[in-house]
C-alpha cells in the first residue's frame, strides 16, 4: 500500500518513540541508577527502532507464506545484521564505540551478541504480530485530521535539529577521546577542561561505554607513557590491577608506611564488607591506591598523595543498591569526602582526588593532575571488574 510521506514519517516517529519507551524501562530497571534517557538523540526518539520497524515491516510483507520458524530465523539475522552495520558506521565516522558485546558470549566483534539479537527478535516478533496492526490504524486516524501533516512536519523539524545538535556533540567527545596525547602533553589541566566542554555529558550517561572510553582511555594513556618512559614501578602498577590486592598482606613497605593509618581504621576495613562490581569496595579501593602510587612515582607526580586519596575515593560507607541508589553515581564522592575529613587528615590533593573522581558523570572537574590519574586508574579498574563480573554471570 502506498503511504504518503507524513504517512511514512509519522510511523517512523511512532515506532521509534515506541523505541525509547522500551529502552529507557529496559535500562532503568537492570541499571540502578534512577531514570536513563536513553538513546543518541536529546528528545524521546531513538531512530535506529524507526529504521528497524520499516525493515521488519517490509519482510513480513514479502514472506507471509513463510511457516513460522524460518520466519523467526530470518529476524534474528535481520536484527543481528543492522545492530552490526549502526555499530559499525557509527565506529568509522565517530572513530568511537556506543555499546559494546566483548564481555558476552556469542559477540562478533563486540558489535552484535547472541543474547541481544535473540531479544531484538523476539521484540521484531512481537512488532510484527501486536504492534504494527495496533499503530498503523491509530497512524491513518490521526493523519485523517486537518492537522495532523503539519504537526509531523514540526515533528520531522524538531528531530532533524535534535539530530544535528546529537552529532555535533558525540562527534566532540568522540575528537576528546581520540587524541589523548593533544591533551596530555603537556600535562596542562586547563587546556584538557578547555577542550573538554565540548563533551555532551548526556550522552555519557546514556552510553558507559562511552564514558569508560573517554575517561579510562586517557588514563590507559598515562599507565602507557609510564612504561614508555622506563619507569621501574610501571610493572608494579599492571600487576596491582591484575590481582587486585585484598588487604595489606605482601604489599610494598614503602607503600604501607603511606597508608597504614587509613588501613588500620575500622571503617575502612569495614568497607570489605560492601560490595563493589564483582568484589568489596575495599579490594576496589586498594587496587587503585596501589597502581595510582606506582605509576604516579614513574610520572614525577605526589605519590603518597595519590595513595592516599585513592585509598578513600569511595569511602561513603553504603550499600548504594540499598541505599541512595539513583542519586550515588553523582553523590558519593561529596559522602566520601565528608567521611575522610571527619576520621583523616588530608590535604588539598587528596580532597580533590576523592571529590572529583567521577569526572566527566559529576561536574567537579579535577585540581591537581594526581586526580586526574587516580580517576582515570579507577575507570581501567572498574571495567576490569565488570567485565570479570559479566564473565563470571554467564553460563557454562
Amino acid at each position: 500500500m502506498q503511504r504518503s510521506i507524513e504517512a511514512l514519517a509519522a510511523l517512523f516517529i511512532a515506532y521509534s518513540f515506541l523505541g525509547w519507551i522500551i529502552e529507557i524501562t529496559y535500562k532503568t530497571i537492570t541499571e540502578g541508577r534512577g531514570f536513563v534517557n536513553s538513546g543518541l538523540l536529546g528528545g524521546p526518539i531513538i531512530p535506529i527502532y524507526g529504521f528497524g520497524a520499516f525493515l521488519i515491516a517490509r519482510f513480513d510483507d514479502a514472506t507471509r507464506g513463510l511457516m513460522f520458524l524460518p520466519r523467526i530465523l530470518a529476524l534474528i539475522l535481520i536484527c543481528a545484521a543492522l545492530e552490526y552495520i549502526v555499530s559499525f558506521l557509527f565506529e568509522t565516522i565517530f572513530k568511537t564505540r556506543l555499546w559494546d558485546y566483548s564481555q558476552k558470549r556469542f559477540n562478533l566483534q563486540g558489535r552484535v551478541c547472541l543474547s541481544f539479537s535473540l531479544a531484538w527478535a523476539a521484540l521484531a516478533t512481537l512488532f510484527i504480530y501486536v504492534i504494527r496492526p495496533m499503530t498503523e490504524p491509530l497512524m491513518e486516524s490521526f493523519l485523517s485530521l486537518p492537522w495532523a501533516p503539519w504537526a509531523v512536519r514540526a515533528a520531522v523539524t524538531l528531530l532533524l535539529l535534535d539530530a544535528a545538535i546529537s552529532f555535533h556533540g558525540l562527534a566532540r567527545t568522540s575528537q576528546f577521546i581520540a587524541k589523548p596525547h593533544a591533551h596530555l602533553e603537556p600535562f596542562d589541566l586547563g587546556s584538557i577542561q578547555a577542550s573538554s566542554r565540548g563533551v555532551a555529558r548526556r550522552l555519557l550517561s546514556a552510553f558507559p561505554h562511552l564514558a569508560r572510553s573517554l575517561a579510562g582511555g586517557i588514563g590507559l594513556d598515562l599507565v602507557r607513557r609510564s612504561g614508555e618512559e622506563g619507569g621501574s614501578n610501571f610493572a608494579k602498577a599492571l600487576q596491582a590491577i591484575r590481582s587486585r590486592p585484598d588487604g595489606p598482606e605482601g604489599l610494598d613497605p614503602d607503600y604501607l608506611a603511606v597508608v597504614s593509618d587509613i588501613l588500620g581504621d575500622e571503617k575502612v576495613r569495614s568497607m570489605g564488607g560492601i560490595r563493589h562490581h564483582d568484589d568489596s569496595v575495599l579490594r576496589h579501593s586498594l587496587t587503585v591506591s596501589l597502581a595510582s602510587y606506582y605509576i604516579a612515582k614513574d610520572l614525577g607526580f605526589d605519590a603518597p598523595s595519590s595513595a592516599r586519596g585513592a585509598l578513600l575515593h569511595d569511602f561513603f560507607l553504603y550499600d548504594w543498591r540499598i541505599e541512595k541508589g539513583r542519586h550515588h553515581r553523582t553523590s558519593h564522592p561529596r559522602t566520601a569526602l565528608e567521611n575522610a575529613r571527619a576520621r583523616f587528615a588530608l590535604n588539598p590533593i587528596e580532597e580533590d582526588i576523592i571529590l572529583t573522581h567521577m569526572w566527566p558523570a559529576a561536574k567537579p572537574f579535577y585540581s591537581f593532575r594526581e586526580s586526574f590519574l587516580v580517576s582515570s586508574i579507577d575507570k581501567i579498574v572498574s571495567t576490569k571488574e565488570v567485565a570479570k563480573m559479566l564473565k563470571d554471570r554467564l553460563p557454562g
